[in-house]
């Protein structure tokens, strides 16, 4: 312990103690002290290089017009903006400016069990005297048959089939009505007032129905007549029916 403090002494101060000779500025040879190295430890000389960076740029395939022209139209789209017109937007617009659709002169209808002429009118929005006019085989407003098939016309007018030689003017004067109105509707196909053809069925818009014709009355039995007389039974055994002749 001493010996060390005396070495560490030395060092530090270059020589050795004071009023002796350097006596230990010559390194000591011969001791080993646990953790004291007596050999000083060299500096690595090594330098760190970096990493060599390959700064040459690879040579790039020449683009082609057609590759030039795609990336220009690209660069083009992404430079305008997109408008996004909502579907239901367009939806509404376009119900809105389409024309309404062509209602159909008449529709079959068949009826179901239950059903009036009342009620019938009821569901189609049509009052039932139309339905009468249109249905000449309806007697009996209450009275219809399970199964039957009558027509139902557009609305409150008349389906009324063109006979040889009628004009639209004369329909519209039986039916009391604008001949225009009748040019107007369009499912009648009629271009122009002299636009028609035998047997064509039009519907009549409005149209004043016709009173019905009266059902053919029974012929009256006068009562003065003479009494029809049932016929003489004739008998089996084909006689006349008189006495029988002696012999």
């Amino acid at each position: 312990m001493i010996i060390s403090l005396a070495v560490g002494y030395a060092t530090i101060t270059n020589g050795g103690f004071p009023g002796h000779s350097k006596a230990f500025a010559a390194p000591v040879t011969g001791l080993s002290l646990p953790g004291v190295s007596s050999s000083v430890p060299t500096t690595d000389a090594s330098v760190f290089r970096a990493s060599v960076i390959n700064k040459t740029k690879r040579a790039e395939k020449p683009i082609s017009s057609a590759q030039q022209e795609v990336a220009a139209q690209i660069q083009a789209f992404n430079a305008t903006p997109t408008v996004v017109v909502a579907t239901e937007d367009a939806v509404v617009r376009a119900a809105a400016v389409a024309p309404p659709p062509d209602l159909p002169p008449y529709q079959v209808y068949e009826v179901q069990e239950g059903d009036t002429v009342s009620s019938i009118g009821e569901r189609f929005g049509i009052s039932p005297e139309y339905i009468i006019a249109n249905n000449v085989e309806i007697h009996d407003s209450d009275f219809l048959v399970l199964g039957q098939s009558i027509l139902i016309p557009a609305g409150n007018g008349i389906l009324h089939e063109i006979r040889y030689g009628e004009t639209l003017s004369d329909i519209a004067s039986r039916y009391d009505v604008d001949m225009q109105a009748i040019v107007d509707f369009r499912a009648n196909g009629i271009g122009s007032a002299d636009d028609v053809t035998e047997n064509q069925l039009v519907y009549v818009p409005g149209g004043v129905p016709l009173p019905a014709a009266p059902l053919p009355e029974a012929e009256p039995i006068p009562d003065d007549a003479a009494p029809i007389e049932a016929p003489t039974p004739v008998p089996s055994d084909g006689s006349t029916g008189g006495g029988s002749s002696g012999g």
